[in-house]
């Protein structure tokens, strides 16, 4: 509704400049080109202000009450520790954490000991020794999954 009234006001508004413009024999090409500018600069006007009053009913997110408070809170361990569970349970078979390397979970949600132990029990292609062939070694955690 507002909106409506506010292109009322500036149509009113070009068509009383259009009134003051008094036509003379030698600015009839001038105002020709100058209608349509004005008719555009109204336009532009109007869609402005219609953009404007359109915004007030916008629907903001409801917040979520989740357990973190930002860059200085900290990670739920038993959750890190269950999601790790599950995916070496589950998951693992078919996806892979090429990027992740076991001391990534040091400090997170396992000791040190723990990781070290994850670690050992995954035997690692590694090589090549001393008579050019691969050969297979405990796992350690600068070794990725």
């Amino acid at each position: 509704m507002r909106a409506a009234i506010v292109t009322q006001q500036v149509r009113n508004a070009a068509h009383a400049a259009m009134a003051r413009i008094a036509p003379k024999a030698g600015e009839q090409a001038r105002q020709s080109s100058f209608v349509p500018a004005l008719a555009a600069g109204a336009a532009v006007a109007a869609a402005t202000v219609g953009s404007v009053f359109a915004s007030s009913g916008v629907l903001h997110a409801p917040s979520q009450p989740w357990d973190f408070q930002g860059f200085l809170s900290s990670y739920d361990a038993a959750s890190i520790r269950r999601g790790h569970q599950v995916y070496t349970q589950v998951c693992a078979s078919c996806h892979g954490l090429s990027r992740i390397a076991f001391r990534n979970l040091i400090d997170v949600c396992y000791t040190e000991a723990e990781v070290k132990a994850m670690a050992e029990d995954v035997e690692v292609v590694d090589g090549p020794n001393d008579e050019g062939e691969m050969f297979e070694r405990p796992g350690k955690p600068s070794d990725y999954f």
